[in-house]
């Protein structure tokens, strides 16, 4: 929110930081601006309380989060380093400017694993348009360890203080294998 929080050791400062990023309440947004909505709505770094939860304006509302295996089958397991696409459905109410996506996924303990998104991939998404519409994540190996995962799914406006719809760990997702050393 535009305070300076820490001033030091960059060791000591990244430190600070993660222990910020799993507080209990680290949200995005200036601190007054749209504060209900705000207030139930965090930037990627997950608390697993709040895993379930679905919240947002629903300008752009998610109505389906599919995983897809090699074979072009829905599905919630995979092996390690086998294909994985992400289909996540959405219906715009109006057109929309300045739109990007997020993905996220997580250790069941809430451990941060991965998360792409449109903005920090470089992806710039002016408009989208009323209707329904869909995007796609593809990965040609998901790098994880066999275990089970949830993962979180948003669209944000420009600035990543107000989401249109975000789902926080609501997708549960296995890697198969054996997972003892």
């Amino acid at each position: 929110h535009g305070r300076l929080i820490f001033y030091g050791e960059k060791e000591e400062a990244v430190h600070k930081y993660r222990i910020l990023l799993n507080a209990d309440r680290f949200f995005v947004g200036p601190p007054l601006k749209n504060r209900v909505l705000i207030e139930d709505t965090k930037k990627w770094a997950e608390d697993i309380q709040y895993w379930r939860q679905k919240v947002g304006t629903k300008e752009a509302a998610i109505k389906s989060v599919d995983f897809i295996n090699r074979y072009r089958k829905k599905c919630k397991k995979i092996k390690p380093e086998e294909p994985l696409t992400i289909k996540v459905t959405f219906n715009a109410k109006n057109s929309i400017k300045d739109v990007h996506f997020g993905f996220a996924i997580f250790r069941t303990d809430g451990v941060y694993c991965y998360g792409p998104n449109t903005d920090f991939d470089g992806y710039e998404i002016l408009e989208i348009k009323e209707g329904e519409k869909f995007f796609l994540l593809k990965y040609k190996k998901l790098l994880l360890a066999p275990g089970e995962y949830r993962c979180s799914v948003a669209i944000w406006d420009k600035n990543e203080t107000l989401a249109y719809d975000f789902h926080c760990g609501c997708y549960p997702l296995v890697i198969e294998g054996n997972n003892k050393a």
